[in-house]
């Protein structure tokens, strides 16, 4: 609940702070100009028009396998549920504009090697970004950007067969869970993680094929764990579990977003990396390495084909890293034949 109630004020504070800055903004934005601005992008999408604007959208997906005496695979029924929910609200005027999205991710699924329903995808975010051009025709400008994430349901680490568990507190204490099959890893909203930015920007291409967008400025990292735990190493039926410590962190940050849509508008794809160089962060990890093995980075990939209006098929690559955490780097591919429901309310 603090973090939706987080979520709902950072986003009221800048639809109010924009309409309030909006009217002191004299100078009119060519038509030309206008629609060169109203670039989408993977997190941060762009009014399409002078005003509010909002979309909303609801996309489903199951796959249900039954198999029996199959040579080489086990007998029983796979099945996999996935919904994805997204809503946009943006405000624009003249050269600046405000972007809000709220994305909810989830997926869950049953094999008969774990018969029981699991989740495997669990990701809820909120992007606010706010953006002011320096002139009608130019390229540049500066923006400030919020960001927050986290789970909605709670995590465990689930088991075919039973298994022994060691958890590894960050006060140097540990305790064991023996023959179990599946241990909790974190509560329901938790870890989160926010990230505060603002710096400059430019969009130097803005074509239907290929639009791109790069920022650089300072930004900061927060990472609350609230009892969290990782699967760190798993060795002779023994699994270890590593407590997740709080993470502040503050450094330079430079991202790349590109976007297009090709093949009559039946393909669009969108790759964005973003990385922080941490200068300063708390608490520092024991035997902690040079500053630049810690860069902190997000990288997300993916490509749409629309058979209808309505169907198509998506695939996505994720790989994110925050070593001050864990030194490795969570990675999720999916493919997806994917339904999507689109409305506007504002329209």
């Amino acid at each position: 609940m603090k973090l939706l109630t987080c979520v709902i004020s950072v986003c009221s504070a800048w639809v109010l702070s924009a309409s309030a800055f909006a009217q002191g903004v004299a100078k009119p934005a060519t038509s030309g100009t206008t629609e060169a601005k109203s670039v989408e992008l993977a997190s941060d999408k762009l009014p399409a028009k002078d005003g509010f604007s909002d979309l909303e959208s609801v996309t489903g997906g199951s796959n249900v396998i039954d198999q029996q005496n199959v040579n080489g695979q086990q007998s029983g029924t796979s099945t996999l549920y996935n919904l994805d929910l997204s809503s946009d609200l943006n405000y624009r005027r003249n050269q600046q504009s405000v972007s809000n999205n709220l994305t909810v991710n989830e997926s869950f699924s049953r094999t008969p090697a774990l018969p029981r329903l699991i989740k495997s995808t669990d990701a809820v975010r909120f992007v606010s970004m706010y953006r002011y051009f320096f002139t009608s025709t130019s390229p540049f400008g500066v923006y400030g950007r919020f960001k927050a994430s986290t789970s909605a349901f709670e995590s465990y680490d689930e088991r075919a067969s039973p298994v022994n568990y060691e958890r590894q507190n960050r006060d140097g204490t540990s305790s064991t869970e023996t023959g179990k099959f599946r241990t909790k890893l974190a509560a329901g909203f938790a870890p989160q993680e926010y990230k505060e930015a603002f710096g400059i920007f430019v969009s130097p291409f803005d074509h239907e094929a290929f639009r791109a967008e790069v920022r650089a400025g300072p930004a900061a990292v927060q990472t609350l764990s609230k009892d969290a735990y990782y699967t760190n190493t798993s060795k002779d039926g023994l699994v270890v579990l590593t407590e997740v410590g709080d993470v502040h962190a503050f450094g330079a940050e430079a991202a790349v977003e590109v976007k297009g849509v090709l093949l009559d508008k039946k393909l669009d794809y969108v790759a964005s990396v973003e990385a922080l160089y941490p200068l300063m962060y708390s608490p520092k990890p024991a035997n902690s390495p040079e500053t630049s093995k810690l860069v902190n980075y997000e990288a997300v990939a993916a490509v749409r084909y629309k058979l209808s209006d309505w169907l198509g098929i998506t695939a996505q690559a994720k790989s994110k890293r925050n070593p001050m955490i864990r030194p490795e780097a969570e990675v999720v591919k999916s493919v997806l034949l994917t339904a999507t429901l689109k409305r506007s309310f504002l329209d």
